[in-house]
């Protein structure tokens, strides 16, 4: 679908993108291959809560996927509006020290 030029950013009905969904599952060849091949991807669309992709991979315990992310740009500091969380709270919230870990790499805000 990328190469007849699918809109990556497209949301389903709970305003989540495939960059979203990918990065909620775990699925880094999934997310690696959005990034590298879908025109114009939005790495830090909202989602209809407020949270972006690194947000859903933060707080899934994803680190590999996190990892792939912050090296693709993915803003570190994104805030979540409704608890104010970034992907640093919301990882440490969920108890996934990996990702923890792998985001005080970045020195987030």
């Amino acid at each position: 679908l990328l190469d007849t030029g699918t809109n990556p950013n497209l949301k389903d009905i709970e305003g989540l993108t495939a960059l979203h969904r990918s990065s909620q599952n775990g699925q880094i060849s999934l997310v690696r291959l959005l990034l590298e091949r879908g025109r114009n991807i939005h790495i830090d669309e909202k989602d209809k809560d407020g949270k972006s992709a690194l947000h859903w991979a933060a707080e899934n315990g994803h680190a590999e996927v996190a990892t792939l992310l912050m090296e693709k740009g993915a803003d570190v500091n994104a805030i979540e509006p409704v608890f104010r969380y970034t992907p640093l709270h919301t990882a440490a919230w969920n108890g996934h020290e990996s990702v923890v870990r792998r985001l005080l790499e970045k020195k987030p805000n």
